[in-house]
């Protein structure tokens, strides 16, 4: 099946719709997942437009292995274009699919970077240029001790990599560094290393449901 049999007559186009509706991101983005949706809603009810998009949804649950599956699901069906997903991880699992069925993906979120590819439009901002005007901010108005945090996969790992020299550039140190397995909901020791580090303001890229326990450990530990 080609892209042209997503044509249910001259003016209408399926749309795959790779979000997680479960697992550990899906706090995330269910949110993503209704505003495609919605988009989807305007785009059909303009007249100037002349086209009904159709949204065929799939469930990649937070999972790398089940997003790469559900594209090629999509593709085999015949959807014009994919809309998603969230995380920098799901996103490069999928890219042989898009090459191998010459598929456009539209992805809507903050990207880390360092990859351009055809069939992908990058919707949302670089790591660089979201830190690039913030950073100096925070060093200047809350201290210069960073202590940074993340979820471990691919883009709070990269985000980490670019910011450690902008910090210090701008004259701050990066005096800890922790990353959380995807999902934890124990924050410990990652709160004792923090607490011993001393850090005048925390960097923060905690994704998913690990969100949630954190700031509520971080408020129960005192600080």
């Amino acid at each position: 099946m080609v892209r042209g049999d997503s044509m249910k007559n001259n003016n209408e186009y399926c749309i795959g719709i790779l979000f997680s509706l479960s697992g550990t991101t899906a706090l995330i983005e269910k949110g993503q997942y209704q505003t495609a949706l919605m988009t989807i809603e305007l785009i059909n009810r303009s007249e100037e437009l002349g086209v009904k998009l159709i949204p065929v949804v799939e469930d990649i649950q937070s999972d790398t292995l089940t997003a790469a599956k559900m594209a090629e699901k999509l593709a085999k069906q015949g959807v014009w274009a994919l809309v998603g997903p969230y995380t920098s991880a799901c996103r490069k699992a999928i890219l042989p699919i898009l090459e191998r069925y010459d598929l456009p993906l539209l992805y809507p979120t903050q990207v880390e970077g360092l990859e351009s590819h055809p069939n992908v439009f990058y919707c949302g901002p670089t790591v660089y240029q979201q830190v690039l005007y913030h950073v100096p901010w925070l060093l200047d108005h809350l201290g210069t001790r960073v202590f940074l945090i993340g979820s471990d996969y691919i883009y709070p790992r990269e985000t980490h990599r670019q910011l450690k020299p902008l910090i210090k550039r701008y004259g701050g140190e990066v005096v800890g560094e922790w990353f959380l397995p995807l999902g934890s909901s124990e924050m410990t020791n990652a709160l004792r290393m923090i607490e011993k580090a001393k850090p005048d303001f925390i960097f923060s890229t905690i994704v998913g449901s690990s969100i949630v326990p954190f700031y509520r450990q971080y408020r129960e530990f005192g600080f």
